[in-house]
């Protein structure tokens, strides 16, 4: 009895070790006209991925660049963005590791704030220089209402200077860079205000900033690796790439269909799921951290780039 019992259990991990592992992927849409990073989700053609908290998200490619679009639409996530930026991850290798990454928005003064105190993380955004004076602003956050709180960052965000925080580049591109640049890597977030009042990131990263200069035709079975993070007020990246080896503590775990994440920073959470194009390899693994209820959202897919054979120029 014993061994039939082991026996069936060794099937039925057997299997789920076999669906974990499927090479899993979503597929990158050929973009044929160049795509501005203007906050305008108008001019996105794919199908938008719905996800949890209202997020959604779009990859496409050419032969140059690489294209996303993410689109919130309630209310506390647009705030977490505001406070905390996105943090955008590539890989190359396929794999959903932290290889490239960019953080955007990113706030200098607040940052420069928090690390003259001690305190990593660019916090909320309510200028408070000791605990006390700390737990008074989370009490009046408290009190505000959710509105209140979204046009006050709202606000700021239009009057400070765009900036991004950079790595894994390729040398010299890193660090903190201002938005435009040189380089070519545009970032833009602006909302919808006629119809849904959602949210729009939009990122436009040359392959030759991190990869080649064009994609060839053999690329197009290349498989890249995405992960999006918006991490909770209170879990904060801190000092970004370069001054503390990346943008927050986190361990992201999953294979094939199953992905699992656990954040860390005023609390810690595990998430697991499945499904297609989400997660390690098409699972979604969602962490949940302390701060005004909010919770860390983290994506990870992984796209087959699109490749339009024959054309040399794009």
């Amino acid at each position: 009895m014993k061994s039939r019992i082991f026996r069936v259990a060794l099937l039925l991990f057997s299997g789920l070790f076999i669906v974990s592992c499927s090479p899993a992927f979503d597929r990158s849409l050929w973009q044929s006209v160049p795509v501005k990073a203007d906050g305008n989700a108008e001019e996105w053609l794919s199908p938008f991925r719905i996800y949890k908290n209202g997020l959604e998200y779009a990859v496409n490619n050419d032969r140059k660049n690489f294209y996303l679009c993410i689109r919130a639409r309630d209310k506390e996530t647009q705030i977490q963005i505001l406070r905390s930026g996105i943090q955008l991850w590539i890989d190359t290798t396929g794999r959903s590791h932290e290889i490239t990454g960019i953080l955007f928005p990113f706030h200098e003064r607040r940052f420069k704030k928090q690390k003259g105190s001690g305190r990593q993380g660019q916090g909320t955004g309510d200028d408070q220089s000791n605990p006390g004076q700390m737990d008074q602003g989370q009490s009046q956050n408290r009190q505000r209402s959710q509105q209140e709180i979204f046009n006050i960052q709202q606000a700021k965000f239009f009057h400070e200077e765009k900036l991004m925080h950079l790595t894994g580049f390729k040398p010299p591109i890193g660090g903190q860079v201002p938005l435009p640049n040189d380089f070519g890597i545009d970032v833009s977030i602006n909302w919808d205000t006629l119809h849904t009042s959602s949210l729009t990131y939009e990122a436009v990263i040359p392959f030759s900033t991190f990869f080649k200069d064009s994609l060839s035709d053999k690329d197009s079975t290349r498989i890249i690796g995405l992960t999006v993070i918006v991490n909770a007020s209170q879990t904060q990246p801190g000092s970004g790439p370069g001054g503390g080896g990346g943008f927050r503590p986190s361990i992201g775990l999953g294979m094939g269909g199953m992905g699992v994440g656990m954040g860390m920073g005023g609390g810690m959470g595990l998430g697991m799921g499945m499904g297609g194009g989400m997660g390690m390899g098409g699972g979604m693994g969602r962490n949940d951290s302390g701060g005004y209820g909010e919770s860390t959202t983290t994506v990870k897919a992984r796209f087959k780039m699109a490749v339009k054979k024959g054309n040399s120029k794009l």
